[in-house]
């Protein structure tokens, strides 16, 4: 499964980065990062974040690889990660001393305006996000679980199902998943729409399978 990073690790992280930067940018957390600032889970082996625009996405990509890290080619990651369509993924180069153990550096994904290539980072997704801290010229924002739901609700990884029954076992607010989804595939064409409703629907199915729970949504309300 690869070393987990607890919140702690992924802050100072961040604060590396953020002093690296050349001009204010704002990160909006969205995967497992996000996660750990609701207290929904203790660590994450990555960190998922997205940017509104190129120019700030630009400048994270700077700041990391002045911070310790490489960009990784698609070519050498895992199907998985491809089929995300990442601005960039990048891994942290740790030094170890020959006397310590290894401990693998964190992984960043970095999208940008969409996640995993279709869902648009929407105005209502950033008004419900909360701010963390700052960290040099960096503002991280925090996804809300519904919208983090909702992302992992279209990926083909299999933790992030486990991830799917934390944040499902908090207790959501299932109109706002609802309306969010809608509002998503509203604004995409109608064979596109039809494809990504089967997609979150056969894995809401897989889901409730494998924890024996159910989704409170059904598929005639998004239809309508």
């Amino acid at each position: 499964m690869g070393h987990q990073h607890s919140l702690g690790y992924i802050n100072s992280v961040l604060e590396r980065v953020g002093s690296n930067l050349d001009h204010p940018v704002t990160a909006y957390h969205i995967g497992g990062n996000a996660m750990c600032w609701h207290g929904l889970k203790n660590a994450t082996k990555d960190a998922d974040v997205i940017f509104l625009t190129k120019r700030e996405a630009e400048a994270f990509k700077k700041a990391l690889l002045a911070s310790g890290f490489i960009e990784n080619e698609v070519v050498n990651i895992d199907r998985e990660y491809v089929d995300m369509n990442t601005f960039g993924i990048f891994d942290e180069v740790k030094q170890t001393p020959l006397d310590e153990e290894f401990i693998p550096g964190i992984r960043i994904d970095v999208f940008l305006k969409k996640v995993c290539g279709v869902f648009h980072f929407s105005e209502g997704m950033q008004k419900r996000c909360i701010r963390g801290f700052k960290s040099g010229k960096m503002v991280n924002m925090i996804c809300a679980p519904e919208d983090v739901f909702l992302f992992k609700s279209v990926t083909s990884r299999e933790r992030d199902l486990e991830d799917m029954n934390s944040i499902f076992k908090r207790g959501l607010d299932w109109d706002a998943v609802k309306d969010e989804l809608k509002g998503q595939l509203e604004s995409m064409g109608a064979k596109t729409a039809g494809e990504y409703l089967k997609v979150v629907y056969g894995r809401w199915r897989l889901f409730s399978r494998r924890f024996g729970v159910r989704v409170p949504i059904s598929r005639s309300s998004i239809k309508k």
